[in-house]
């Protein structure tokens, strides 16, 4: 298993690399537009194309408060998450800024979280995912205690529900 901190890929699963370089794009074939493709920073989605949907998506939504509050005591010190999503995918427009204004509002260290923006058939530049079988995006991937937990595309609940429920089994 491989841990991503920030950018440097930590060995879990093989061998040790860097990251390769971020905010990379590439032409989607089907239409012709930019898309994510690699390793990505957080701050590119402020900016055109994906700015449109992802300020949106996040100043409209609203997590509930009292499950926030409970969120916020029960991250793990230890906790890790990658974010892998399509910007061409509709559930990664909607479900990412819901989920970086959940982080954002339980004061999460944006330094534990790793961006990787995928291709139509789940694939990326310079590196394999294999490792992580990706089916879907988005995909919300939790590594704490040296355990793993996923949200997969949708939420069961809601974001913040269903990201209570992965911290609180990690305990």
């Amino acid at each position: 298993m491989k841990i991503f901190i920030g950018l440097l890929l930590v060995t879990v699963f093989g061998t040790s690399a860097l990251a390769q370089p971020v905010n990379q794009t590439i032409i989607d074939p089907k239409d012709s537009s930019e898309i994510l493709y690699g390793y990505f920073t957080r701050d590119i989605l402020t900016t055109s194309p994906y700015k449109s949907w992802f300020q949106e998506g996040y100043d409209n939504y609203n997590p509930d408060k009292k499950t926030m509050k409970s969120l916020k005591r029960k991250i793990p010190v230890d906790l890790k998450i990658f974010v892998i999503m399509g910007s061409w995918c509709s559930d990664s427009q909607r479900e990412v800024p819901h989920f970086l204004k959940i982080l954002d509002n339980v004061g999460f260290d944006q330094k534990n979280v790793t961006f990787i923006a995928v291709d139509h058939q789940k694939k990326t530049s310079h590196f394999s995912l294999v490792h992580l079988k990706i089916e879907r995006v988005p995909t919300f991937i939790f590594y704490s205690n040296n355990r793993e937990n996923r949200i997969v595309e949708t939420p069961k609940t809601t974001l913040e529900k269903d990201m209570l429920e992965i911290v609180r089994n990690f305990k």
